[in-house]
């Protein structure tokens, strides 16, 4: 004992000379020297690989909520205490590589992870590569699944939003005109905007922003010159709401924009509060309004105890039900081997999560509804519901 506790001393001291302090070294040493000895014998570790610094450090955050509500809640699987190990990717893909691999040498059973199609896609690799299970929350590139037997997901893909969104605009809104708006150079979005026009079925003219917004006012006075009072919006939230302000500066009203489930979070209600003349809509995977599960009322009950906000970012919820899909699996599978964890994550099927009923598809995605929701009240209400055929 006197051994051990002189290497901790030292290691402790080296990481404090290089300015190292809570470094993966010293992470690291100890999960290895310490295996199997006091309380890690009797632990399971669950890998948490979000951003928590840089520019989508509040996505990440809103998942991380999600996954500590359901580990405060169900704290324990085949009879051991669950601990979540994490790392920051720092919104960054390079970032990420070494995260992934920091959280792989922690031997967790599943990582739950990352924010953002490009991180969760160099998350990916690594997982398959050392054969451990990872379900990431919100991404929605197919790409991060497909041709990954140890990746799922607990959101649709962006393609089906495309034509979610189109049936609400056609069908719902009856519109025989509408616009569709991306960023000059995006291609994160082609498979979005073309199943939206392929699905539309009526008049679909495309506009592009130039990255710098210099040609901001000249594409909104085309598309009102159109006569197109529906606008899909496949671009980032910030660059929605630099246009949505600049539609109501113009006091150009009448006009609903639809934006992707990105949009979804707290940040579209204070913008919707702002601008009165102009209606927006988002796509989203979570309907509090039809969800009467008892992983919804629980989320729910135990969410609004914490935060005392009724209004949670989907996110968390998705955050939660991944967490909550990784304990479930680790039980059936009766074990933490990952081959075994990822063989009866595939065979999830009909699981009543806080949002939404998921059955994994062969690819890993899961099959669930799109809701279409607008602000009513300062709150989102779901006013549609694609079903994924």
């Amino acid at each position: 004992m006197k051994i051990k506790k002189l290497i901790m001393v030292i290691l402790i001291a080296v990481c404090m000379v290089a300015g190292l302090t809570g470094c993966a070294t010293y992470d690291n040493f100890k999960d290895t020297f310490f295996a199997g000895k006091g309380a890690g014998a009797d632990t399971i570790k669950i890998g948490v690989l979000e951003p928590t610094t840089g520019e989508n450090s509040s996505y990440g955050k809103a998942e991380i909520r999600g996954i500590e509500i359901a580990h405060k809640l169900h704290g324990k699987v085949l009879g051991k205490k669950v601990e979540l190990v994490y790392e920051d990717t720092q919104s960054s893909i390079y970032t990420t590589q070494s995260a992934i691999q920091n959280i792989l040498e922690k031997k967790p059973a599943v990582v739950l992870g990352t924010y953002g199609d490009a991180c969760s896609l160099a998350a990916g690799e690594y997982l398959r590569d050392a054969k451990v299970p990872g379900i990431t929350i919100t991404a929605t590139n197919p790409l991060d699944t497909e041709n990954n037997d140890y990746y799922f997901r607990t959101s649709f893909s962006e393609a089906i939003q495309g034509y979610a969104i189109a049936e609400y605009a056609v069908k719902y809104l009856k519109q025989n005109k509408v616009a569709v708006v991306s960023v000059e150079g995006d291609d994160t979005v082609s498979d979005m905007v073309n199943n939206f026009t392929r699905k539309c079925q009526v008049t679909c003219e495309e506009y592009q922003i130039k990255q710098d917004g210099s040609n901001l006012q000249d594409s909104i006075e085309q598309i009102e010159a159109s006569g197109a009072k529906t606008i899909f919006m496949a671009t980032s939230f910030d660059s929605g709401k630099t246009f949505a302000e600049e539609l109501d500066r113009l006091k150009i009203q009448g006009v609903t924009i639809i934006g992707p489930k990105e949009w979804r979070n707290n940040k579209l209600l204070s913008l919707q509060g702002r601008i009165k003349g102009i209606k927006i809509a988002v796509a989203s995977d979570f309907n509090g309004e039809t969800a009467d599960t008892k992983n919804y009322k629980e989320f729910t009950e135990a969410y609004q105890k914490k935060y005392g906000n009724k209004n949670q970012d989907q996110g968390t919820a998705m955050a939660y039900d991944a967490y909550m899909l990784a304990i479930e699996a680790i039980d059936k599978a009766g074990s933490t081997d990952g081959t075994k964890v990822r063989d009866a994550l595939a065979k999830t099927r009909d699981y009543s999560g806080a949002s939404g009923v998921i059955t994994f598809n062969k690819l890993g995605a899961p099959s669930k509804p799109v809701n279409i929701d607008v602000i009513s009240g300062g709150a989102f209400k779901t006013v549609y519901v694609y079903k994924v055929k």
